[in-house]
């Protein structure tokens, strides 16, 4: 594909030049005399040409060998020359421009010109090659960036899940230190969570819908372990349950909540979450009420897996973490 449209191009060149020297010429003999000239020319242009990149190709990468290559071309484009004059002169010249042969055969101003249009070509095919080397090697760096970006991601999530089991394990161990009945429940919510992390989530996207399945069988797990103690409300606005979201994305949060809210407190606790979900907008708000003595947050494993999930996920979020005097309050924006 390449030399056939460098052939057209050059075709077209000699054929507006033609005008100068023979402006009596008809259009169409200026045109045919234009592309049998080319023809007979890419039978040494191409061979030269192939020649120059393979020398290039063996030397370009080499240390000290820049002399050597510039040796071994100049050889080749002096032997292209040699085949090139004499097929000018003994028949392009009387066949094709009826010219009177009034320069020697390697006249040096037409052996420059030689020179020159052998020089184009391999430019013209050394910088084509060097684009599509380069595009390749961008398509293959950009492969090996997602391939190592996908293997993140399945790192993190393979980090959520034991993180998500011994936080819940722990509940469960509470539970059966006080003999509570609610124990056998727990444990099926906790298997119908695991089901759903082991075999759901190896998708790159989940519905939306699933996901506050998770999360909604996760707060039913922490009620029961805190009973009264706990005041919970989860409000959800949604105008479309089947739009896709990363898995596991949000459930950090609502642990988050639980570990720096329940956990810590000795007294009553308070935390809403508020779930809206309009036009591929997701706004999810997680607050908890806390201690006064409470301390910052530390950046645990479930926050910090999910803010990296969410930089490899996502172009367009946002993310606030807030301290207040009395609560923490998350504030997660998403572009879906």
């Amino acid at each position: 594909l390449f030399w056939v449209y460098y052939y057209f191009l050059t075709a077209g060149f000699e054929f507006i030049w033609l005008n100068w020297p023979f402006p009596n010429w008809v259009w169409y003999k200026r045109l045919s005399t234009s592309f049998i000239t080319e023809l007979g020319l890419l039978f040494i242009k191409i061979p030269t040409t192939y020649l120059i990149l393979f020398i290039i190709s063996k030397f370009q990468f080499k240390k000290k060998a820049s002399l050597l290559m510039v040796i071994c071309i100049s050889l080749a484009l002096f032997f292209a020359i040699i085949v090139y004059r004499p097929l000018v002169y003994f028949l392009y010249n009387p066949y094709l421009y009826y010219n009177i042969r009034n320069e020697s055969l390697y006249d040096i101003n037409r052996c420059v010109t030689a020179f020159v249009d052998l020089i184009f070509a391999a430019g013209i095919a050394f910088a084509v090659k060097q684009y599509f080397l380069q595009f390749l090697w961008r398509e293959k760096e950009s492969k090996l960036i997602n391939e190592k970006l996908s293997a993140e991601l399945k790192f993190l999530k393979a980090q959520i899940n034991p993180h998500f089991l011994f936080n819940t394990l722990n509940n469960i161990y509470a539970l059966a230190r006080k003999k509570s009945e609610d124990t056998p429940e727990v444990v099926l919510k906790l298997s119908s969570m695991l089901r759903y992390m082991l075999y759901e989530t190896k998708t790159e996207k989940v519905t939306i819908e699933k996901e506050i399945q998770l999360l909604e069988d996760y707060v039913e797990i922490e009620k029961i372990r805190y009973s009264n103690r706990l005041n919970i409300s989860f409000t959800k606005e949604i105008d479309d349950s089947k739009t896709l979201i990363a898995p596991l994305i949000l459930l950090p949060f609502v642990e988050n909540a639980f570990k720096h809210g329940a956990s810590e407190s000795r007294f009553d606790i308070a935390i809403t979450l508020s779930l809206k979900l309009i036009s591929n907008q997701l706004e999810f708000i997680v607050t908890n009420t806390k201690e006064e003595h409470s301390l910052e947050i530390i950046d645990n494993i479930g926050l910090s897996n999910v803010k990296r999930q969410l930089e490899l996920t996502y172009e367009k979020y946002d993310l606030k973490i807030e301290n207040r005097e009395t609560n923490f309050k998350i504030t997660l924006t998403i572009s879906l």
